[in-house]
């Protein structure tokens, strides 16, 4: 129990304390046979699982998506603050994107 009301904890302050002006720099695009795209790269600030963010480029109109999962290091998980991430986007598909399009947090 104390576990769950801990981790609950994290959650709701991570969401509601830190910046959430989130950006990251997109290193690498990956297809996925399910269809959409991962995107790698650093990201600065903190991003959550379920966030809406949108893809920006000088290439391209903005693209809306949402966060579906998150990997660090190759382990999912729910929240990423100023470090490497890989993040899924189940409805952008890897050929409207380009490397050092930005991902950016979007209320």
């Amino acid at each position: 129990m104390l576990a769950i009301v801990f981790f609950w904890g994290a959650f709701t302050s991570f969401s509601k304390k830190y910046d959430r002006n989130a950006i990251m720099v997109i290193e690498d695009i990956f297809q996925m046979q399910s269809g959409g795209c991962v995107v790698v790269g650093m990201v600065q600030g903190g991003f959550m699982v379920h966030d809406k963010v949108e893809v920006t480029s000088t290439y391209h109109d903005n693209i809306k998506s949402k966060i579906d999962s998150m990997e660090i290091q190759g382990k999912k998980t729910k929240i990423a603050k100023n470090c490497k991430v890989a993040i899924y986007l189940k409805n952008i598909e890897p050929s409207q994107i380009h490397i050092q399009d930005k991902v950016i947090y979007h209320e």
